[in-house]
């Protein structure tokens, strides 16, 4: 738990919450290539690059910052779903996943030819405080039911997700992420992949989880209107208690906001 403990700490907009950061990527600065705002909310993305030992370009750092008008929890739980209906609609690239025991897995992504398919080999730790849940995952070296395969290239990344309670039932979302997959794949290639893929899961997310709490305050809506239209008009030979009637409707108002 203490990689996950670790993401708890506050980060401005300058901040890393990366802890296997290298040192080259520290103290470059953040570059902003994308801003978005609309009615599920908004977010701001930003990536950093730096020029490894030996002189070459290293993938970008992408981050991806922004609010959603749907409150935590909501956000969290269809974040943290495993039903598959749920993670289609956020995470569409989501790769083949097998779990090697409760934080291990190993992610397959298919790469179109010639390049050969990657894996990432992750160990993953969720945990949620207070107003806060993060959930970050990181690459190791080595498991014992994930032998090297000669047709495929391990890569490795280190992701972190935060979500933060605030007020108005809103969740501000920080989504930061190094994915290196190594072997041939061009690096703007991988710049211009993981920029669209970071914005795209978060953008996804927010619309899915405004979606499905609209959805929840309609049925709920309808549920109280199929009630009042019952007892406004009931089956003949019907009786209808009056106590039963005037608790009824009071609590159920009070759990929409009425």
């Amino acid at each position: 738990m203490l990689l996950v403990a670790a993401t708890f700490v506050a980060a401005s907009e300058s901040d890393s919450l990366l802890k296997f950061l290298p040192a080259e990527y520290v103290s470059a600065p953040w570059s902003r290539f994308e801003n978005e705002a609309s009615k599920v909310g908004k977010f701001s993305a930003f990536y950093k690059k730096a020029v490894t030992v030996d002189g070459e370009s290293g993938p970008a750092v992408v981050k991806v910052v922004g609010k959603c008008r749907v409150p935590m929890s909501e956000v969290v739980s269809l974040f943290l779903s495993k039903d598959q209906r749920d993670v289609a609609e956020w995470n569409p690239i989501v790769g083949e996943v097998k779990h090697l025991d409760k934080t291990v897995n190993l992610q397959t992504y298919q790469l179109p030819w010639p390049f050969q398919s990657r894996e990432y080999l992750v160990r993953c730790e969720a945990n949620t405080r207070g107003k806060l849940h993060a959930t970050y995952c990181a690459s190791i070296d080595a498991h014992p039911e994930a032998p090297l395969r000669a047709d495929r290239v391990r890569g490795h990344s280190e992701t972190v997700w935060r979500f933060t309670a605030e007020g108005n039932d809103q969740t501000s979302i920080h989504l930061e992420t190094l994915v290196d997959p190594r072997g041939k794949v061009p690096v703007w290639v991988v710049d211009k992949l993981g920029k669209m893929a970071s914005v795209s899961v978060v953008r996804a997310l927010m619309k899915s989880a405004t979606k499905r709490l609209e959805q929840a305050k309609a049925n709920a809506k309808a549920k109280v209107q199929a009630i009042r239209a019952g007892v406004q008009k009931p089956h003949i030979g019907a009786s209808i208690d009056d106590s039963w009637v005037s608790s009824l409707f009071p609590s159920v108002g009070s759990m929409l906001g009425w």
